[in-house]
C-alpha cells in the first residue's frame, strides 16, 4: 500500500510539476503556478510523512527533465522535500493537521506556516541550487526568488485545502445542495470567464474587476461549507490563470510572469479570505447544533423529572418561575413550595418566621407570640421531647441538622414538617443566632405511604401467585405419585374379577396389588407425618436408644437391595457410647430414610459409608454416598417439604419429596441437628445428624433393641416411590 501510494504521489507530482513549468517565463526551474507544493502537503498530512520519497523523486524528475542539471535537480527536489516535510511539522504542531480547516484561527495559522513559512525554504534552497550550477545570475536571483516563493505559497493555500477537504469530507449533499451548489459553479465558472477569460468587453478595461468574484466564493462560505468553498475556489484560480496568460481580464497587461504573480497574490489572498470565513461559518453551524442538542437532551431530562414529580409540578413551576422572574416574590416563591424560613435570636429569645412558616402552622403574626416556648408548644407532644433535643444538641455541638416532626395546628390537623437548621456563633464560638427552614412534606409523606402500601400490596400478590403455583405443582405431583400404586392395584384387580389369570399368575397379581396398596399407604403416612409435625401434635415415646445398634440394623435391611445393584455399603466408628435419648421408631425412621435416599441417588456399582461417632457430648452419625450429589444453591432447600431438586414430570425418581423434611422434623424434634454437604452435581452428597449423647450411666436400664421395620420401609418406599 505505501509503496503504491508513493508511486501515485510520483506520478501526480510530475504531471502537475510538468503543468507548472510549462509556465516558467522567467526562469525554466521558476514558476508563478506551482500546484506540486499543495499536492505534497496534502498527500502528507492524509498519509503520513513517510511519504517524503515520493516528493523527492517526483520533484527531481521534474527538473531533471527540463534542465538536464543533476546538481542543481537535486537540490531543487531537496528543497521541495524540506518545504513539504517542514509545512507538515508545522501544520500537525500549530494548526491542527488534517483539521485545520475547522477553526479559523487553525485556518490563518495553516495559511501561515504551509503558506508562507515552508514556501520560503524551497525557494531559498531553489535558487540556491540554480545560482550555484550557473542555470541562473545572482543579479536575477531575488526576482526568480519571489516567483518561486509565491508560486509555492499559491499552490499550498489554494491546492491543498481542497484536496484535503475533498478526501477528509465525506458528507453528501442534499438534493438542495446539490442543486445550490451547481448553480454556484455555474456562476462562478461564468463570472470568471467575465472577468478573466475575456467573454465581455468590458475585461478590456483597467477596472478591478476581479473583486466580483469574491461575493460567489463568499456565497459558497456562508450557504455551502468549506470544502465547496475550497473547491470553487480553485476552479476560480484555474480560470483566472488560464485566461490571464491569453491577456484578458484585469492582470494580463503586463508581462506573463508578473501577470501570474499578480493573479496568484489574489487568488491566494482570496483562498484564505474565504477559507477561514466559511470555517466561521462552520464554527458557528456546529455550536448552534451543539447548543440545540444540549437543549433537547436538557429538555427531554426535564420532561422526565416533571413526569416523576408531576404531584409537584404546579407548585415547583410556579416557585421557579417567581424565584426567577425577582428575588422581591422570595415570599410567593416560599408560598408555592409550602417552605417557611425562620430566624431565632438566642439572646433577646425573639424568634422571625417568614409568612409562609405562620401559614404552615396554621396562626397569624398579630396572635403568636414569637418565642422559643411558643413554637414548642405547637410541636405534636409526642415530638416535642425529640425536637427540644435535637435543639439543645445542635447549640452544644454546632452541628447543623435536618430531621422531621409534626406540628398541631389550632384547628386540630397535623402536618409534616421536615426542618433544617444551623447555628450562628460569634467569634468566641458562642452561639448567638440559628436559622433554618421547614418544609410541609405532609403530602409527600402521605404519597410515601401509599406506595409503600401498594408496594407491600404487590408483594403480597406475589406471594400469592407463587403460592399458587407452588399448590398446583405439588396437586399435579401428589396425584401422580398416587395415582402410579392406585393403578397397577386397579389394573391387577380388573384381571383378577376377569378370571383371565391362572394360579401362579393370580398369586402375583395378589402380591402386586398388596405391595403397591402398602406403598400408597405409606405415602399417606408420610403426608399425615407431615402435617402433624406442621401442626405439632407428635408425641415421643423417649427412653434410652442404642444410636450404633440403629444404624446397623437399618444397613442390613438395605442390603439385599443393594447388593443386587453391585452398591457396597460400609460401616465404621465407635458404638459403645453413641446412645442418646430419644423415640427408638422415630429414630429408625430417621436413618432409614437417609439410607433409603441415599440408596435412591447411588448408581450401580456405588458406594454408601456411614460412619458412627461421638464427639464430646454429641453424637455423629454421616452417611455419604457416591450418587449424583447436589448443588450448592439447593443445600438449603433440600430439607424443604415437597421440594425436589428435579420436580418435573419425567423425572427420574418419584416420591413426594417428604423423607429429608421427616428426618429434619425428627432430629430437630430430639433436640439435634441435621444438615447435607455435597461438592457438587456428580460428586455425592452427605447427610449428617447429630445428636445430644448420654452415657451409660446415665441410663436406669438398657437401651431399647431395634427391630429394623422402619428401615426396612423406608427401603420399601425408595423402591416403590
Amino acid at each position: 500500500m505505501r509503496l503504491a501510494r508513493v508511486l501515485a504521489l510520483i506520478a501526480v507530482y510530475f504531471a502537475a510539476g510538468k503543468l507548472g513549468l510549462s509556465l516558467a517565463f522567467l526562469d525554466a526551474s521558476a514558476s508563478a503556478v506551482w500546484p506540486p507544493t499543495g499536492i505534497a502537503i496534502a498527500a502528507l498530512l492524509l498519509f503520513g510523512r513517510d511519504l517524503w520519497p515520493g516528493v523527492a523523486l517526483g520533484a527531481f524528475l521534474v527538473n531533471i527533465s527540463t534542465s538536464g542539471a543533476v546538481a542543481a535537480s537535486l537540490g531543487i527536489a531537496l528543497g521541495n522535500t524540506l518545504e513539504a516535510l517542514a509545512a507538515v511539522a508545522l501544520v500537525n504542531a500549530f494548526a491542527g493537521g488534517v483539521r485545520a480547516f475547522e477553526r479559523a484561527t487553525d485556518v490563518l495559522r495553516f495559511a501561515m506556516v504551509a503558506g508562507l513559512a515552508a514556501p520560503a525554504i524551497s525557494a531559498t534552497v531553489g535558487v540556491a541550487s540554480l545560482v550555484l550550477t550557473g542555470l541562473t545570475l545572482p543579479s536575477n536571483a531575488s526576482a526568480v526568488w519571489l516567483t518561486w516563493w509565491l508560486g509555492d505559497a499559491a499552490g499550498a493555500v489554494v491546492v491543498a485545502p481542497a484536496l484535503i477537504l475533498l478526501w477528509t469530507d465525506r458528507r453528501q449533499l442534499t438534493s438542495a445542495q446539490a442543486i445550490e451548489t451547481s448553480l454556484l459553479f455555474g456562476a462562478d465558472v461564468l463570472v470568471a470567464l467575465v472577468i478573466f477569460g475575456g467573454w465581455s468587453t468590458i475585461s478590456d478595461y483597467n477596472y478591478p474587476l476581479a473583486f466580483v468574484s469574491i461575493p460567489l466564493v463568499l456565497w459558497s462560505a456562508f450557504r455551502l461549507g468549506q470544502r465547496v468553498t475550497s473547491v470553487a475556489m480553485l476552479v476560480v484560480s484555474g480560470i483566472a490563470v488560464w485566461g490571464t496568460l491569453r491577456g484578458y481580464g484585469p492582470y494580463g497587461k503586463y508581462s506573463p510572469n508578473e501577470s501570474l504573480l499578480l493573479v496568484q497574490t489574489f487568488t491566494g489572498v482570496v483562498a484564505v479570505t474565504t477559507a477561514a470565513m466559511a470555517t466561521v461559518v462552520d464554527e458557528r453551524r456546529r455550536l448552534l447544533a451543539q447548543l440545540e442538542r444540549r437543549v433537547s437532551e436538557r429538555t427531554a431530562q426535564l420532561h422526565v423529572m416533571n413526569t416523576d414529580l408531576r404531584s409537584e409540578i404546579a407548585e415547583r413551576e410556579r416557585a421557579q418561575a417567581a424565584l426567577q422572574a425577582s428575588e422581591a416574590r422570595l415570599l410567593e416563591a416560599q408560598a408555592v413550595a409550602h417552605v417557611g424560613s425562620w430566624e431565632w435570636d438566642i439572646a433577646t429569645n425573639s424568634i422571625w418566621w417568614s409568612e409562609e412558616l405562620y401559614k404552615i402552622y396554621g396562626v397569624s403574626r398579630d396572635t403568636f407570640p414569637a418565642s422559643y416556648e411558643a413554637y414548642i408548644e405547637r410541636v405534636h407532644p409526642d415530638d416535642r421531647q425529640k425536637m427540644h433535643g435535637v435543639v439543645v444538641a445542635a447549640l452544644a455541638d454546632g452541628h447543623p441538622y435536618t430531621t422531621e416532626h409534626r406540628v398541631i395546628r389550632p384547628d386540630g390537623t397535623e402536618r409534616i414538617l421536615a426542618a433544617r437548621g444551623r447555628v450562628v456563633t460569634d467569634e468566641s464560638g458562642r452561639p448567638t443566632r440559628m436559622l433554618g427552614v421547614g418544609q410541609d412534606v405532609t403530602e409527600l409523606r402521605h404519597a410515601d405511604d401509599q406506595r409503600h402500601q401498594l408496594h407491600e400490596e404487590q408483594v403480597a400478590r406475589r406471594q400469592a401467585e407463587a403460592a399458587n403455583r407452588l399448590k398446583d405443582e405439588f396437586l399435579a405431583m401428589i396425584s401422580h405419585e398416587l395415582r402410579t400404586p392406585l393403578n397397577a392395584v386397579l389394573g391387577w384387580a380388573q384381571m383378577l374379577s376377569a378370571g383371565s389369570l391362572d394360579g401362579p399368575a393370580a398369586a402375583k397379581a395378589l402380591k402386586v396389588i398388596e405391595r403397591n396398596a402398602q406403598a400408597q399407604a405409606r405415602l399417606i403416612d408420610d403426608l399425615l407425618d407431615v402435617s402433624r409435625f406442621a401442626a405439632g401434635q407428635v408425641a415421643l415415646d423417649m427412653r434410652p436408644v442404642d444410636i450404633g445398634g440403629i444404624v446397623k440394623t437399618a444397613l442390613d435391611a438395605i442390603e439385599p437391595v443393594a447388593g443386587s445393584r453391585g452398591i457396597r455399603a460400609e460401616l465404621s466408628g465407635s458404638f459403645s457410647d453413641a446412645l442418646t435419648q430419644g423415640d427408638p421408631e422415630r429414630l429408625s425412621q430417621v436413618f432409614g430414610n437417609l439410607l433409603a435416599n441415599a440408596l435412591k441417588f447411588t448408581p450401580e456399582g456405588g458406594l454408601i459409608r456411614v460412619a458412627v461417632e461421638t464427639l464430646g457430648s454429641e453424637v455423629v452419625v454421616r452417611v455419604s454416598d457416591s450418587g449424583r450429589g447436589i448443588n450448592p444453591a439447593d443445600l438449603k432447600r433440600i430439607f424443604e417439604p415437597f421440594w425436589q431438586a428435579d420436580s418435573s414430570s419425567t423425572r427420574t425418581h418419584g416420591g413426594l419429596g417428604l423423607g429429608l423434611a421427616i428426618v429434619r422434623y425428627l432430629v430437630e424434634a430430639h433436640g439435634g441437628q441435621v444438615r447435607a454437604e455435597s461438592d457438587g452435581t456428580g460428586k455425592g452428597a452427605s447427610f449428617v445428624v447429630t445428636l445430644p449423647r448420654q452415657g451409660r450411666s446415665d441410663f436406669p436400664m438398657d437401651p431399647t433393641p431395634w427391630r429394623g421395620s422402619e428401615a426396612r420401609s423406608a427401603l420399601d418406599r425408595a423402591d416403590n416411590g
